[in-house]
């Protein structure tokens, strides 16, 4: 679980990156984030993190 919860937050934190130059502005791109993390927050199967993860 905890190499899981390492690639989720090393997927936020890149995608968090990428967000500095969104063309609607980074605060925009921040809240759009967090709302799409924090909608698949209860999901705890393994399998389930995995297929999110590889959708981005």
């Amino acid at each position: 679980m905890a190499s899981t919860r390492s690639k989720v937050i090393h997927l936020y934190k890149n995608l968090l990156f990428l967000g500095k130059d969104y063309p609607k502005g980074f605060d925009y791109f921040k809240g759009r984030l967090k709302e799409a993390f924090m909608k698949n927050k209860d999901v705890t199967d393994d399998a389930q993190i995995e297929i999110l993860l590889a959708k981005g």
